[in-house]
């Protein structure tokens, strides 16, 4: 039998496609497997009802479709229709045509799909995520005792990046106005207003000048602009380690014995608000008001009275320094709170210490 004929007997038991008319192999027939893709995307077209007899040729023309949002062809295999619909309730948007999208392709999810920012809460396009940015410039001047080195989730918003470049301003601009670092308990011609507590590293810092820069930078993070009972501490070790010098005219290694010398520096101090000799005779109100705050808000933030006694506004903030100290680490919102409020606190009562000069 020829094989001209033979082709004639496979084609012409071979089934006809629904769709283009031509016949294909055996067994190949995709009539099913479009089906129920149209079922899992939420598709119901009359015109593909009756299809029976599908070829895999046509089975690859048909799953072309175009996207509801962008208008390009993409693989109907490939919908993020779905995902899209599911990420939206999920940050709470009701946007009605990402929701009735029934075909969405892949580069419009991408372009779409929205993300809750870290700092601010607030839902953004993920495409503006500007973590990576933070991480890289604001990161190492915020770490380790800024709030805002620690976030939630590396998703952060336009906004919420704003904010923490405007934090991390702050943190430089007091690196400017840096007051010192001293041995004792107090401050050559300057002020110690408030205590905002203790600092450490334990780094292994190769010079002391390294441990004062790096606990410099955690005071100024915590709201302070001086150091006190500043100090470091060296560490050292020493260890051996034998290895081959050579070999003897018998082929035996011979050994030496290599010493290591090792050092490095820690240390700790105060953190505290200091106020220059020049500021210390000018009333704090004056500067205060400049902003829009003055002796109401200030006692507010106290809670009490505007003309409450010395020793009263004394005890509210020892009572309230107590209460908002901020712990070694902050892990929480809670903490970062706390945290806030504690400079804030510190803040106020300093306003009312230069103003009644007590």
């Amino acid at each position: 039998m020829s094989s001209d004929f033979t082709k004639r007997i496979v084609d012409f038991f071979a089934p006809v496609c629904d769709v283009s008319g031509k016949r294909y192999v055996v067994g190949a027939n995709k009539a099913s497997e479009f089906r129920q893709l149209l079922k899992e995307n939420g598709i119901s077209e009359p015109k593909f009802a009756n299809i029976e007899s599908l070829s895999p040729g046509s089975f690859e023309h048909l799953v072309q479709v175009k996207c509801d949002l962008s208008g390009t062809q993409f693989d109907l295999r490939c919908n993020q229709a779905a995902m899209l619909a599911a990420n939206y309730r999920k940050h709470g948007n009701s946007d009605r045509k990402i929701l009735s999208a029934k075909l969405v392709s892949p580069d419009a999810y991408q372009i779409l799909i929205l993300s809750r920012c870290g700092k601010t809460g607030e839902a953004f396009y993920s495409r503006e995520n500007c973590y990576g940015r933070y991480e890289s410039e604001f990161l190492p001047i915020l770490r380790p005792r800024h709030p805002d080195c620690k976030l939630p989730s590396r998703d952060l918003s336009p906004r919420g990046f704003e904010i923490i470049k405007h934090a991390a301003d702050e943190i430089l601009e007091r690196l400017k106005n840096w007051v010192g670092s001293e041995r004792g308990p107090s401050l050559r011609r300057h002020r110690i207003v408030s205590t905002l507590g203790r600092v450490s590293t334990n780094l292994e810092h190769d010079s002391p000048e390294k441990v004062e820069s790096y606990l410099r930078l955690q005071a100024v993070q915590i709201g302070g602009n001086a150091l006190v009972n500043y100090e470091w501490e060296i560490h050292k070790n020493e260890y051996s380690e034998k290895y081959i010098a050579g070999y003897g005219k018998n082929g035996n290694p011979y050994y030496k014995t290599r010493w290591h010398h090792e050092k490095w520096f820690t240390g700790e101090a105060t953190v505290v608000l200091a106020q220059p000799p020049g500021e210390q005779r000018r009333h704090a109100a004056g500067f205060s008001n400049q902003q829009g705050r003055g002796d109401e808000h200030f006692a507010a933030v106290l809670g009490v009275s505007p003309e409450a006694i010395p020793d009263e506004m004394r005890i509210a903030h020892q009572l309230l320094y107590s209460m908002f100290r901020p712990k070694a680490e902050i892990l929480t919102k809670e903490d970062e709170e706390n945290l806030s409020k504690f400079v804030e606190i510190n803040e106020a009562f300093n306003y009312f210490r230069v103003k009644n000069e007590f």
